[in-house]
């Protein structure tokens, strides 16, 4: 056998035990579903929020999903942006405490934010994407404003340019 002949086998071996190369991942995730529970959750207690999402390429990174919920004002949001976990098949939970001061109502997951292995990433958003409520339930809220009890301002008389000290009584 030649030389020739060995290098040519050599190379063909290389060629064939060479691994192929993988595909690039540029494809952003996608998000199947959301859940929400307990609903209705009272304030004060813990909801958990369950992702359904999946990407053919490089798989959900679980360590960078974020929820955003809004109350029903539109102004109060909670964001569970950490401690996501694993709970199955392209499901991914967190759970977040509502304040016992939270505005009771119906809640929305007004955005969700997921990124692959690779960083491609994708903002859900409520409305465009999908619609998820929820209910928020507690006691009456306090209307009552609170009440001045008092007011001093020592000393009585003052000197431009010196201190006071004020003293409020609720």
């Amino acid at each position: 056998m030649s030389t020739v002949g060995n290098i040519v086998r050599v190379l063909l071996l290389l060629v064939l035990a060479a691994p192929l190369a993988h595909a690039v991942d540029t494809q952003a995730p996608l998000l199947h579903s959301i859940t929400v529970s307990p609903d209705p959750a009272a304030a004060g207690s813990g909801v958990t929020i369950t992702l359904r999402a999946s990407d053919a390429g490089s798989g959900i990174n679980a360590s960078k999903l974020i929820a955003i919920l809004l109350d029903p004002t539109g102004h109060g949001q909670v964001s569970i942006t950490s401690a996501w976990q694993s709970v199955g098949a392209d499901l991914y939970a967190s759970s977040v405490t509502l304040s016992s001061f939270s505005v009771t109502g119906l809640w929305r997951v007004y955005a969700v934010l997921v990124y692959d292995g690779v960083g491609n990433g994708k903002m859900f958003l409520e409305g465009r994407d999908y619609v998820k409520k929820f209910t928020v339930t507690g006691p009456t809220p306090d209307g009552t404003p609170p009440e001045l009890l008092g007011l001093t301002v020592a000393p009585t008389f003052m000197i431009p340019g010196s201190n006071a000290s004020v003293s409020v009584a609720i």
